[in-house]
Formats: C-alpha cells, sequence, structure tokens
C-alpha cells in the first residue's frame, strides 16, 4: 500500500472505532478505488456494513477479501456467520470448515460449526466438535448445554444426563438445562426421577407448557385437552429424517392402507377433493393419490413437509395447526384425512365442529384413533399421546352432525414390541 494510502486507512481505522461511520466509509471507499487490492481495507469496510445490518454489501466484500487472501481467518468466520443468517447453511458449514482446517484452536469457528450442525439436525457430528470446544473452554455453559442437547438427541442419554448435571452443579437455576435432563431421563424409561424434575421446573416457573404437558402425561393430572403447537412442532421436526423408516420397517405403521381399504370398501368414488390433515411427510397422501383429484396437505412440522414436497404427491403444502386450517377452509372438501393425528388431540369437540363446515354436504371424514378400554371418554397417555372410547367417538360424532358409516377395531402399528389397538373411522357429514 502507498504511503498516502496507509496514511488514510489508519485515519479510516481511527474514526470507525470512534463511531464516526459515515467518515470511515468513505475513507476506506476512497482507497479502494485507488488501490482494490487491499483484503485488510475492504475486511474492515466489510465489518462496518455488518455493524449496520447491510449485509448484502459485507457478504460481497468478504468474499472479495478471500478472493484475495483465500485463507483469511476472520474473513472467513464472519462470512460463515452472516451466510447463516442468509439461510446458505451449506455454504456456512464450508466457512467454518475451512477456519478450523486452517486453525484448529480458532474457538468462535468451532462454536459456530457445532452450532450450524446442529441445527441442521447432524447431532453427532455437533457433539463431537462441542466437545473438542469444550476441552478448551470447559466453564463455556453454552456450549456445554448444546453438547447435553446434541448428545441427547443422538440418544447418547446417560453422557447427556452427565452433561446436564454438571451445568446444573454449577447453575442450579438453569431451567433449560432443568427441563431437558428431565426429558433425558424420561427417554430413556426414568419415569420417577423425570417426574420430579418436572415438578421441580414447573414448581419455579409455571410458565412451561410443553413441561406441564409432560408432567400430565405421567401424572394423570390436570391433562389439556391437546398438546402445545410447539411441543408437536418440535417432536415432528427431531423425528421428520427418519420418520419414513422407523414407522414402517420399527413400528409396522398400516394405518393409512388400512384406510384406504375401509374407503373403497363403501365407496367407489375417484376425483375427490382431500385435505391430508397432519400429513407428515405423505405416508397418507401416496395412498390417497390416486382417489384424488386434488390433494392439499397440513402440518405443524416444517422439515416433515419439506420431505412431502419432495415427493410430488400434493398439489399444495400448509404448514399450521389443523384447527385453524379448518376454520380458515380454503375451499370446502370430499373428504378429510387424518391417520394417526387425532392421537394428539384429547377433546375432539372443535374438531367435528370445524371439519363439518369444512365439507361439501355429504363429504367423509377418514381417521385413525388408539383405542381406550379405561375410559369413557379420551386419555392422555405417558406416551404423550391420547386414546379414546368407542362411546366417546359415537357421541361427538352424531353430536356435531355426522352418520357413523363404520367404526372399525384394527391393529394400527408396534409401540415397544406390542401391537397398538385403536379404531378405522368412516363418517359422512349429515347433509342438513
Amino acid at each position: 500500500m502507498e504511503p498516502g494510502l496507509k496514511i488514510l486507512f489508519k485515519t479510516a481505522l481511527t474514526a470507525h472505532r470512534e463511531g464516526d461511520l459515515t467518515r470511515a466509509r468513505n475513507f476506506y471507499e476512497q482507497i479502494l478505488t485507488q488501490s482494490p487490492q487491499q483484503p485488510e481495507v475492504a475486511y474492515n469496510l466489510a465489518l462496518l456494513h455488518i455493524s449496520q445490518e447491510n449485509i448484502t454489501a459485507a457478504i460481497s466484500l468478504l468474499e472479495k477479501v478471500l478472493s484475495i487472501n483465500p485463507g483469511h481467518i476472520d474473513a472467513l468466520n464472519n462470512l460463515g456467520a452472516l451466510l447463516l443468517k442468509t439461510h446458505q447453511t451449506e455454504q456456512a458449514l464450508h466457512c467454518f470448515s475451512t477456519v478450523i482446517t486452517i486453525s484448529p484452536d480458532h474457538l468462535e469457528a468451532r462454536n459456530n460449526f457445532a452450532a450450524t450442525l446442529l441445527q441442521l439436525d447432524r447431532y453427532f457430528h455437533a457433539a463431537e466438535h462441542y466437545k473438542l470446544l469444550l476441552e478448551k473452554t470447559p466453564d463455556d455453559i453454552g456450549a456445554r448445554y448444546s453438547y447435553g442437547v446434541a448428545l441427547m438427541e443422538s440418544d447418547d442419554l446417560q453422557e447427556a444426563i452427565h452433561q446436564f448435571e454438571k451445568i446444573l452443579t454449577a447453575h442450579p437455576n438453569h431451567l433449560n438445562a432443568q427441563s431437558n435432563l428431565g426429558i433425558a431421563h424420561l427417554k430413556k424409561g426414568n419415569t420417577e426421577k423425570a417426574k420430579a424434575i418436572f415438578n421441580k421446573v414447573l414448581a419455579e416457573n409455571p410458565d412451561r407448557p410443553e413441561i406441564r404437558y409432560l408432567y400430565s402425561a405421567l401424572t394423570g393430572d390436570n391433562s389439556p385437552e391437546k398438546p402445545p403447537q410447539e411441543y408437536i412442532k418440535h417432536l415432528f421436526d427431531q423425528y421428520a429424517k427418519n420418520y419414513d423408516s422407523h414407522m414402517i420397517s420399527g413400528l409396522a405403521y398400516e394405518a393409512p392402507k388400512k384406510l384406504k381399504l375401509l374407503l373403497d370398501n363403501y365407496f367407489e368414488i375417484k376425483d375427490l377433493k382431500i385435505s391430508d390433515l397432519g400429513c407428515g411427510t405423505g405416508l397418507a397422501g401416496m395412498e390417497f393419490k390416486s382417489s384424488a383429484s386434488l390433494l392439499h396437505g397440513v402440518d405443524l412440522s416444517p422439515k416433515m413437509l419439506e420431505l412431502a414436497k419432495h415427493k410430488n404427491i400434493y398439489d399444495k403444502l400448509i404448514a399450521g395447526d389443523l384447527i385453524d386450517f379448518l376454520k380458515n377452509s380454503p375451499l370446502p372438501y370430499d373428504l378429510l384425512l387424518a391417520a394417526d393425528t387425532l392421537n394428539y388431540f384429547g377433546d375432539l369437540t372443535e374438531f367435528f365442529h370445524d371439519a363439518h363446515h369444512a365439507l361439501t354436504p355429504a363429504g367423509l371424514i377418514l381417521f385413525s384413533l388408539e383405542d381406550s378400554e379405561d375410559t369413557q371418554s379420551w386419555q392422555l397417555q405417558k406416551s404423550g399421546r391420547y386414546v379414546h372410547s368407542e362411546s366417546y367417538i359415537r357421541q361427538k360424532a352424531t353430536k356435531h352432525g355426522f352418520e357413523i358409516i363404520t367404526l372399525e377395531k384394527s391393529s394400527l402399528r408396534r409401540q415397544n414390541h406390542e401391537l397398538v389397538i385403536g379404531w378405522l373411522c368412516l363418517l359422512q357429514r349429515n347433509s342438513s
């Protein structure tokens, strides 16, 4: 850099430090106009744009820096952070990976790398990098908490429990660590420990709907009519990647096939306008596509919907709560389909009421429910799913204007090596 430009660069840095950003920016741009190949000038101008949330300009400048000096570690790390903000996660990962390859002790980049892996559900690899990070920064509570989450989602439950307990030894009031410690014990089958931990969490912070729901499932006390939406969204976002293989191979899930056979036994109809409520990855949609002139899918989980999209089954996919969808139904449907969906509802009053308004005059509802022989209505189970009695289904359906075509008892899937028995239900809206 020429001597005159060096002086101008120092002046620009001083103005930048003192917060005179307009003056600093003018000086940086003046230098780059006269001498474009100045990576440090471009880098500092990028930092100025970052401070002003000018993300596009900052990315362009950081890319310019790296075209001149591909090993500029701080430019790589900052570019990775900006790419994350613009949802370019794979490119961000590449930036962070390059930094820690060049400089394995760059802690910020390793933390960013691990956090991005966690965001992408690559839990095992995220845990590996959090472990390396904690070897250098053992007091980093945020990293240790994320390490525990990554371990728990990788099913290394014992080590996850150990990490959450370490956090709570130093920070007894860390509610997220307490909550996840309870969830890890619940996943491990330690229901009494989970119950005690959830009770403690709720005593300190009653406004934790997901924990309250799990606690109610374990105790049977004050069961809510349905789970919190965030619980369902998180549950199925985490489940999405392995959902199809787990349901079909692991649980021998047969509800969609059986519901399709049930419909075909009673009605020879095609070209139906169908809404698949709680469509998930599209397992039910695949069975019913041949009967549909129009097929919409509705689900709370964006990650499930993303997988459904790749199957090219649905004419439209809607992210949202199915009750809200029914209340504001874009058209009357010939068939509302809910395979393994209403198991996450206790009270079905609102569902039947809104379904009636979302159907054509002789429209059909086809759904599965898990059976209860221990209650006359509905009950929340320790599994976090609801069961319903036959008398309850009949009473609610009839009250809300549906004729019961059939309720058939059948096995729906397997759980813990046992058959789950439930109802295959076909109802028709009364035209009056």
